[in-house]
């Protein structure tokens, strides 16, 4: 009987014992949970965050480049290097357009870049005179004396080293002509 008694105590020893490390963990978790944690943004004049200064998960800093892409992120001592970058898809730009008459062909419009980069016109290969960049290397400004079929190259950059090229094809009126629209 004695026997009995002890295994007894034993069980409701355990069954105590189980029963404070579980309570115990629960408290501990539900502290963990309640306490707040201070978590400080700091931005510069732009408004580009700079600093997230984290005491769980530790301190980021943000870095940028001249023309404000954000070039490395470092956490700690540890600098992640910014991810690679995939070059810029350009297509083919048709326009109309008469003699005499400027013509501007937004060429950028059916561009994209799978990263999402700013895009820019970067060069002309082989056009005609009287074409050039204009000051945003945003357009293809272009003025014709003569008609007929023109065609070159333009070259875009994502200003990250991706870059690709795609034919500028005008077609030039003499008798006054559409003049308008691009067509796709």
């Amino acid at each position: 009987m004695d026997t009995h008694m002890s295994d007894s105590k034993l069980y409701v020893f355990l069954f105590n014992s189980l029963f404070a490390i579980i309570l115990f963990g629960l408290f501990f978790i539900a502290d963990a949970c309640a306490s707040p944690v201070q978590i400080d943004y700091t931005y510069d004049a732009l408004g580009r965050l700079i600093l997230v200064k984290d005491p769980v998960n530790g301190d980021r800093n943000y870095n940028y480049d001249a023309a404000g892409n954000r070039n490395n992120v470092s956490i700690g001592n540890n600098t992640i290097p910014p991810s690679s970058n995939n070059p810029p898809v350009a297509k083919a730009d048709f326009r109309f357009g008469s003699t005499f008459q400027l013509i501007s062909i937004n060429a950028l419009v059916n561009d994209s870049d799978p990263d999402g980069d700013v895009l820019a016109i970067t060069g002309l290969k082989l056009p005609p005179s009287g074409c050039s960049i204009n000051s945003s290397k945003t357009l293809v400004v272009c003025f014709f004396a003569t008609g007929g079929d023109y065609s070159f190259k333009y070259v875009i950059s994502d200003g990250k080293g991706g870059s690709d090229q795609a034919s500028i094809i005008v077609t030039v009126s003499t008798s006054g002509g559409i003049g308008g629209g691009f067509i796709r």
